[in-house]
């Protein structure tokens, strides 16, 4: 265990060490480690219209695709309803786990020795709610994309009329939207550690609740399917969808 809280701490130091002492780093990392939490529901907010928005242009295009493509349509809005429910599941871990494991922030175990470049409660340090969050909507949409890839190489392998751009639309557009997720969540961890308020052990932690908060909303799409259409039906005629 001493071991392990050693590479924990070291991993801390490496990348704490920077902070006071490069100002442009300082202003980035200080602005990803606030705000750029705020950027996630935003990606959601994208998500929900992107794929509603796209669609139409595709199913023009070729009409032997017609009805894959139509429901496509509503696969953005599915996305973003269960990365939110994700989010839940993930925090509920947090909570749990900080409960059991209660470790002070690095700026109050260690006040002398850490570069801290924000303000913050001297509140339990893990897991970080926010790499959790951000984790479990950005692990939903890797695993979605994964899976609607996989359903683009079987329904383009099986046609030999339809052109294959017909079908990988979606998964191209999930793929982005996954990657730019992870992108974020791994920002806001690395700003996290840099700026002083969580060890790497904690963004780790908050990551692997994000990841079990995504299978377990994965894991109920079934349950919840019939919830999620609602959603986007009511949404769908009040034209927000």
């Amino acid at each position: 265990m001493q071991d392990v809280l050693g590479i924990n701490w070291n991993l801390f130091e490496l990348l704490n060490a920077p902070a006071g002492h490069e100002p442009v780093v300082d202003r980035v990392m200080v602005f990803a480690a606030n705000d750029l939490i705020f950027f996630v529901p935003l990606l959601l907010l994208a998500l929900w219209f992107s794929f509603a928005t796209i669609a139409p242009n595709w199913r023009s295009t070729v009409s032997a695709a017609r009805t894959s493509v139509a429901g496509d349509r509503a696969l953005g809005q599915r996305l973003a309803l269960l990365a939110l429910v994700a989010v839940p599941v993930a925090l509920a871990l947090n909570i749990a786990l900080g409960h059991l494991v209660f470790e002070p922030r690095p700026f109050v175990s260690h006040p002398t020795l850490v570069h801290r470049l924000i303000a913050h409660a001297a509140d339990a340090s893990f897991p970080s709610d926010h790499e959790a969050v951000a984790t479990a909507i950005a692990a939903v949409l890797v695993i979605a994309a994964l899976l609607i890839r996989g359903r683009e190489r079987r329904n383009v392998s099986a046609s030999s009329t339809v052109p294959a751009r017909a079908y990988t639309w979606p998964g191209r557009l999930a793929s982005l939207f996954a990657v730019l997720a992870v992108v974020l969540a791994a920002a806001i961890g690395l700003a996290r550690i840099y700026v002083g308020v969580h060890y790497p052990g904690d963004i780790l932690g908050g990551a692997l609740c994000g990841v079990i908060g995504a299978l377990v909303a994965l894991a109920l799409l079934r349950v919840a399917e019939p919830i999620l259409a609602a959603v986007v039906g009511v949404a769908a005629r009040l034209r927000l969808a």
